[in-house]
């Protein structure tokens, strides 16, 4: 396994991958992204890298590292969504975006208690990923 990287490059692409559920025409549901530390494929695997992880994945959306957001006031607090290259043994392209308090510098998400300070530190990412790959639409179950 290759070794883990200290930051990725604010230029590179991250790809994040989809179910039909998790989109809203090019725009991906903030509900569907999950917390505190969603999975990212670094930009070298190539944009239909996730559908190789889990097949049910269909769709792929991208973030480019440097437009994660952040710092931002949430409560009584700074936030900032920070990507993280996170290699695994079966998948090296692996990275997370990580949910931290902006005056943290260790590489543990802040994991978000409060209902709608989760549903506003998804809404931050899902405002800066773009659908590159749409989904294949689910199947309706046979009656």
């Amino acid at each position: 396994m290759r070794e883990r990287e200290k930051a990725i490059p604010a230029d590179e692409t991250l790809f994040h991958g989809l179910i039909a559920k998790a989109v809203d025409g090019d725009r991906v549901v903030p509900g569907s992204i999950s917390l505190p530390c969603p999975s990212f494929n670094r930009e070298y695997a190539g944009e239909a890298s996730p559908r190789a992880v889990d097949p049910t994945w269909t769709g792929t959306a991208a973030l480019r590292a440097g437009d994660a957001p952040g710092p931002w006031k949430m409560g009584q607090h700074e936030y900032r969504w920070t990507p993280h290259d996170d290699p695994l043994e079966e998948n090296e392209a692996h990275a997370e975006v990580r949910l931290h308090r902006a005056s943290d510098t260790s590489d543990k998400p802040f994991k978000v208690k409060k209902p709608g300070q989760r549903d506003a530190a998804r809404t931050k990412l899902a405002e800066q990923m773009r659908v590159v790959i749409a989904p294949e639409p689910a199947e309706d179950p046979v009656s």
